[in-house]
């Protein structure tokens, strides 16, 4: 599957693994998604595991690890298992919080992932400090 990212501005972007052009609903990651379509998103993959989570990621769709946290990968095995999309930070960055309900749309070229509004729908950003880059002069 060959995907490409539109001209318009996404509204996040970051790594992507697995590939994908998909429109999802954000699903809430404290129920049990498992039957569900959607995109899942959890703030770090820092002490996730699929002992209890395995219910809070979607059957099909994505899931968005919105901060640095973790360096074990276990999220983005399971995602690449599944066959979800997984997008997550770019270095030194963080992606936006997402209105449960919002929809989205998400492209990954398996590479990089970018996540854009859908036109006629509200704005999907909870927060909107969407990308949180810091110069080199900063660390």
């Amino acid at each position: 599957m060959t995907v490409e990212f539109p001209e318009e501005k996404e509204i996040a972007r970051g790594h992507g693994l697995g590939v994908g052009d998909q429109t999802l609903v954000v699903l809430d990651d404290s129920d049990d998604n498992s039957e569900r379509e959607g995109i899942v998103q959890f703030e770090t993959n820092y002490g996730w595991s699929d002992l209890g989570n395995n219910r809070n990621m979607p059957n099909s769709g994505a899931v968005m690890i919105r901060g640095q946290g973790g360096s074990n990968h276990h999220l983005q095995t399971l995602c690449d298992e599944r066959g979800l999309v997984c997008m997550y930070p770019l270095d030194k960055a963080e992606l936006p919080l997402l209105k449960y309900g919002a929809s989205v749309r998400i492209i990954s070229n398996g590479i990089e992932a970018r996540m854009y509004r859908v036109p006629g729908e509200d704005d999907p950003i909870k927060e909107h400090e969407i990308f949180k880059y810091q110069d080199d002069n900063d660390i």
